[in-house]
């Protein structure tokens, strides 16, 4: 039984340093794109990191749609709250991207705020 336990501990050791370097990398790339002057490549940049980070913390495999993203992210097991702050910031990256709506750099700072509160709490 004990080495049942060991192994379990372990391997949840290994996931939470995982998710703890995938937190730490995110939180490092968004610092670094923040210095960036134009704010359309700041977007983007922050789009990336927002994509990379949601699909890896969720083990998502494949490319989605904003859609297909909803609904992946409705049947995942994670907190209501950080649920709704996922499908926001991926709304509004949504609207921006492909509705061309304009980008005020205020609301980039919003975004990169969002962003950083969505890292934290996973």
């Amino acid at each position: 039984m004990s080495f049942l336990k060991n192994l379990f501990a372990k391997k949840k050791e290994k996931e939470f340093s995982k998710k703890q370097r995938l937190k730490k990398f995110a939180l490092k790339k968004i610092n670094k794109i923040e210095k960036i002057r134009l704010s359309k490549k700041r977007f983007n940049k922050l789009s990336i990191i927002f994509r990379i980070f949601v699909k890896k913390s969720l083990r998502i495999k494949k490319q989605m749609t904003h859609k297909e993203l909803i609904k992946e992210i409705e049947s995942k097991k994670i907190k209501t709250r950080l649920k709704k702050k996922i499908i926001l910031l991926s709304s509004e990256i949504n609207q921006i991207k492909f509705a061309n709506q304009r980008l005020s750099k205020q609301k980039l700072e919003e975004m990169f705020k969002k962003l950083k509160e969505i890292i934290e709490e996973f």
